[in-house]
């Protein structure tokens, strides 16, 4: 299918905003908002990072954080709040609401009346689980349409049900994923849905991170990998390599800027691959141009892993285009 560009305020909901690692959506509400795109965001939780992206405060769209009642009285008031129209979507929509997950079913009961209140023509899902689960039923009860983006975790894990993504994006205006290998994938599992599922990579701002050809290489060749210390990301491959280089006798180094579980087991492996200056913390983006410039070879090197595989790979848009999201016929939806 082919589906038209909204007219009105396009609502993204994620499961936590803003995220620290979640660059790529910030990335992408912000390159929407340049071209003079409504967004607005609907959080499920709260935010408990310590750390955030200098970006964030160039974000213009208003950020709601959906109630989450933990009492049946504050579950009771919700539903109370209701005007007439969504009480009787509700009452329409009851077997859905009460085969969902009762956090998912209550806060897809206030992303409703959100919508209607603030008058949101369509609902953007980032990641094809709670976000998504949540914005088909709020999407059903208030009579717009909704899309999602599928990423990695959300369609490879061993808990996904293949049941769950057959009704989230069955009913979705399209499906969004960020590699040729993730629409491969999903089209083979939904061959009913191959049509409405797309290709849209995760974009870079070109202006911040411009394209420069590589100058010649002096003195040892020093590697830059950036990235969340997890098994799936593949950082033990990449120390690995590197000691197979050192031992064929390249002068080389590593800076491995990250944090996550694996990072005690970030170690180099013998044959002298030590990186050089150990692993960095986490840091905001502004902090990568300036290590990008000290460094001849960027790297990052996914792998799948019992957490399921990174969805690969990804990269700026198709042809480096500035236009993004405009590039991709598919991009140009929410």
């Amino acid at each position: 299918m082919s589906p038209s560009e909204p007219s009105g305020t396009v609502c993204y909901v994620v499961k936590v905003y803003p995220r620290f690692s979640e660059t790529f959506i910030v990335t992408e509400v912000l390159a929407r908002e340049a071209q003079g795109e409504r967004i607005a965001i609907a959080a499920l939780r709260p935010t408990d990072d310590a750390r955030f992206h200098p970006e964030l405060a160039r974000v213009q769209a208003p950020v709601h954080h959906l109630p989450r009642p933990q009492r049946p009285s504050a579950l009771w008031e919700l539903l109370r709040g209701a005007d007439e129209a969504l009480a009787a979507a509700i009452a329409r929509e009851l077997p859905a609401l009460l085969a969902a997950d009762v956090d998912d079913a209550a806060q897809a009961v206030a992303l409703a009346a959100l919508v209607r209140r603030e008058g949101y023509a369509h609902l953007h899902a980032h990641f094809a689980s709670s976000a998504t689960a949540v914005a088909r039923l709020a999407a059903r009860l208030a009579g717009v349409p909704y899309s999602c983006t599928a990423h990695a975790k959300d369609i490879f894990h061993e808990s996904v049900r293949l049941d769950d993504l057959r009704e989230r994006m069955g009913e979705a205006a399209y499906v969004a994923t960020v590699s040729e290998y993730n629409v491969r994938h999903l089209r083979a599992l939904l061959p009913e849905h191959a049509g409405r599922i797309h290709l849209v990579r995760n974009g870079i701002e070109l202006a911040r991170f411009p394209y420069r050809p590589p100058a010649p290489r002096v003195g040892p060749l020093r590697v830059l990998a950036v990235g969340r210390l997890v098994e799936k990301k593949g950082f033990d491959v990449l120390l690995r390599a590197l000691a197979a280089a050192r031992a064929l006798g390249v002068d080389a180094t590593l800076d491995l800027a990250g944090d996550g579980e694996a990072r005690g087991r970030a170690r180099a492996p013998r044959r002298g691959a030590r990186p050089r200056g150990g692993r960095a913390p986490a840091r905001p983006r502004a902090a990568g141009p300036r290590r990008r410039a000290c460094s001849s070879a960027p790297t990052s090197s996914p792998r799948p892993a019992s957490s399921g595989p990174t969805a690969t790979p990804t990269a700026c848009p198709r042809c480096s285009s500035r236009r993004w999201p405009r590039a991709c016929p598919a991009s140009r939806r929410p």
